[in-house]
């Protein structure tokens, strides 16, 4: 009985192990440069991510739990817009922020 508890318990770490960290946004971000392929970025950690140096997107979608500022230039610079969850907009951006 010890040992298929311990099994039990050793089963029930690894699957604890393999959710995302706390400070990550559950759900997806889209993106896409004048109607062409699609982007996605699952589960972003908080934090700046830069999508392109060159042309803005056309479109960004916010699936995830929060909120997510995306910014007109790269490196989260220069004129924002906030994007709340659920929430879509056609600001022309080269990257975003996940908030916290």
């Amino acid at each position: 009985m010890k040992r298929l508890l311990g099994a039990v318990v050793m089963a029930g770490g690894l699957v604890l192990a393999t959710v995302a960290p706390a400070s990550a946004a559950d759900g997806i971000l889209l993106w896409t440069f004048d109607g062409g392929a699609w982007y996605v970025h699952q589960n972003p950690a908080v934090g700046c991510y830069t999508v392109s140096e060159g042309d803005p997107t056309s479109e960004f979608q916010n699936r995830t739990e929060g909120p997510v500022a995306v910014y007109m230039f790269g490196d989260c610079a220069g004129p924002l817009r906030v994007v709340e969850s659920g929430g879509e907009t056609g600001f022309p951006a080269r990257s975003y922020r996940v908030l916290d």
